[in-house]
């Protein structure tokens, strides 16, 4: 989603309308899953493995099914992966407000899955501000935001802090050019998505860079 990249601009009108777009959606979920989120869990979600029916002759390792499992090393191609499907989930969100000319509890339950609960109300508060100037800022039928991992800043098995290129050409029908900006993620709570809409184990916790343009300090090794 297009959104200021500076956390200190960003606007604040609208939380009332927010919260309850944050109310609704999750109510929708509640009532679609019949049954309450599961618990958060503490460990770290582990590479799901096939399981053969009877012992292979040799002693040949499983493949993981789950692209997005956590890998042992955290690779600027596995951020790059779950990026690229954290945007899809992003852009489906943006379809459905374009469609509908506003924020509805579809397109909130969306953008909640892939962030958290903090940052969720910072991005629904610039999309009202951009609604605010009209629709027709957006390309008809908006793609995805592209996020070009140019660099893993520090990764561990709970937080991800990258240097990324955003590109909006397919989202804007006037598009800035590519820029630099800086993507926090965290691990996926259960309560982040219920409805299980995000396919990866993470979501963006901050996305921007300081007001002067320069890279904020790291998250993920702040004391």
């Amino acid at each position: 989603m297009l959104r200021n990249v500076s956390r200190s601009v960003l606007g604040t009108r609208r939380t009332g309308q927010v919260a309850v777009l944050l109310a609704l959606a999750l109510a929708a979920a509640a009532c679609q899953t019949g049954r309450p989120a599961r618990t958060p869990q503490a460990t770290v979600p582990k590479a799901i493995g096939t399981t053969p029916t009877s012992a292979p002759a040799t002693n040949a390792a499983y493949a993981p099914t789950d692209p997005y499992a956590v890998p042992p090393v955290i690779t600027k191609d596995y951020v790059q992966r779950v990026l690229n499907a954290l945007d899809q989930v992003d852009a489906s969100a943006l379809r459905i407000i374009v469609s509908a000319g506003g924020l509805s509890p579809p397109a909130a339950m969306r953008l909640r899955s892939v962030t958290t609960s903090a940052e969720f109300p910072i991005v629904t508060s610039v999309i009202l501000n951009q609604l605010n100037n009209g629709p027709s800022i957006y390309q008809s039928n908006p793609g995805s935001v592209v996020d070009d991992v140019q660099g893993v800043v520090s990764a561990t098995s709970t937080c991800i802090f990258t240097e990324t290129r955003r590109g909006y050409s397919s989202v804007l029908r006037t598009a800035p050019q590519p820029q630099i900006s800086y993507i926090e993620l965290r691990q996926r709570q259960a309560s982040d998505d219920p409805q299980g809409i995000n396919p990866t184990h993470w979501v963006i916790a901050f996305q921007g860079h300081n007001s002067d343009n320069s890279a904020p300090n790291d998250p993920c090794t702040a004391p």
